[in-house]
């Protein structure tokens, strides 16, 4: 059973605002419409703590807990298939661009990319007060350099793709640095955007298993049996160790100080 089907059993409606529950409503049915998996037992977090897939039952090691078809799959090659896109180098730059390129009405993945967050929290955002109260810690000085090669990749991109401002082109930065899986699409590995599997929370010791091409699907299954789904997003291998609390980075950056503390 697809778990998607029973998001009215959820009970979000009576926890999110109106709009709220109309764009997740909308980008359910965009996943289901698209033939995403989600595994029976398994929710999307909706309320105040909405984001996050956790489950409502025991998940059996080695079990499929998530997948999408390869259409979903947000690769360098999707981003090229696009006209105006065809002439940027390949990278997060190029992905970005695509996060911008959907972020309007009627584009084909314009409801998932309308449900990323507004307001990301990272730190090349943060003002040079709101960075001084780090003081000596190596997030300053990468923060800095982050931020400036930002305003250097505005404005050296080509007139015709480039974002309004170093703000939007950060925006869209921001969701691939902290959404991006590494597949091999067959070309060797690559970091990609995966809709869906992208909303499993982080942790440094994961119980899910990294995202793996199977045929004509993108997986992913849990290494051991749990009601705690966590997923770590590097391409390290996958480790598969004891428990810790969730690390929510779902929709934060690796370099956020929320990091280090559990949701």
């Amino acid at each position: 059973m697809n778990a998607l089907a029973a998001f009215t059993e959820w009970g979000c409606e009576d926890r999110l605002s109106g709009p709220a529950f109309a764009g997740m409503s909308a980008v359910i049915g965009w996943f289901r419409e698209r033939d995403a998996l989600l595994a029976a037992g398994l929710q999307m977090g909706c309320g105040a703590t909405a984001g996050g897939i956790h489950a409502v039952a025991e998940i059996t090691r080695g079990a499929v807990v998530a997948s999408i078809p390869l259409s979903l799959l947000i690769t360098q090659a999707t981003a090229h298939a696009e006209a105006e896109l065809r002439g940027v180098r390949g990278g997060t730059n190029l992905m970005a661009l695509f996060l911008l390129h959907h972020n309007r009405s009627g584009s084909a993945f314009h409801t998932y990319v309308a449900q990323l967050p507004r307001q990301l929290d990272q730190t090349h955002c943060w003002s040079d007060e709101e960075l001084s109260v780090l003081e000596a810690s190596d997030l300053v000085a990468h923060s800095r350099s982050r931020r400036r090669a930002v305003e250097r990749h505005h404005e050296a991109l080509p007139s015709s793709v480039r974002p309004s401002s170093p703000e939007a082109l950060g925006w869209a930065l921001g969701q691939v640095w902290a959404r991006s899986h590494t597949v091999d699409v067959g070309s060797g590995p690559e970091g990609a955007l995966a809709p869906l599997l992208d909303m499993f929370n982080h942790a440094l010791r994961p119980n899910v298993l990294p995202a793996a091409v199977e045929g004509s699907r993108c997986v992913l299954w849990t290494c051991r049996p749990t009601t705690l789904l966590t997923y770590h997003l590097t391409t390290l291998p996958p480790y598969c160790l004891t428990t810790l609390p969730p690390y929510h980075l779902t929709t934060l950056p690796p370099y956020h100080l929320t990091t280090l503390l559990p949701h």
